[in-house]
């Protein structure tokens, strides 16, 4: 049986470790189809750059913010991330 609790904790403080340790901090913006404008910071890892903190603010002024301690959206942010051309 899978332990979730545990892969959640090791996947908490992959990104955690991430954060903490960056030197360098990449960050994007991007405007969605509703009129909404996301935030994304990233730091790489491996060769790769990994999501690890979003804001979006919507259309119609409300902020969302999620960091690596919300591991549910990891895996999208970092898929939406690849689709992403928009650097600052």
């Amino acid at each position: 049986m899978v332990d979730l609790e545990c892969i959640k904790a090791e996947t908490v403080a992959y990104f955690r470790a991430l954060d903490e340790a960056a030197t360098q901090r990449h960050h994007f913006s991007h405007a969605d189809e509703e009129g909404g404008l996301w935030y994304i910071e990233a730091v790489p890892d491996r060769g790769e750059l990994v999501v690890i903190k979003q804001a979006e603010l919507t259309s119609a002024g409300q902020l969302h913010r999620d960091s690596w301690d919300v591991v549910h959206l990891t895996k999208v942010i970092t898929d939406w991330y690849k689709k992403a051309p928009a650097a600052l």
